[in-house]
């Protein structure tokens, strides 16, 4: 924890607080079962979506599911 303070005190992290509009694109994206979202992620894309923001991921099955709901996207890799 003291470092994602750390992280969101040199700006490096952002805390955007969930509204209920995000909510119901989640939802919406749920419904579709286009993709293999869950609440949680979903939640995430559409914070990010909603304010034009890039999530930064690993998750490969979550950059497949940004990228298919247009949310910007960098997928890092996770092999050196």
């Amino acid at each position: 924890m003291a470092e994602f303070q750390s992280h969101v005190g040199q700006n490096l992290s952002l805390m955007i607080p969930v509204q209920p509009p995000h909510y119901q694109i989640a939802k919406d994206w749920i419904a579709r079962f286009e993709t293999p979202l869950r609440t949680l992620d979903a939640l995430h894309l559409a914070v990010a979506f909603s304010n034009n923001l890039t999530i930064l991921t690993a998750d490969e099955r979550l950059g497949d599911s940004a990228l298919s709901l247009g949310v910007s996207l960098t997928l890092i890799s996770t092999h050196s």
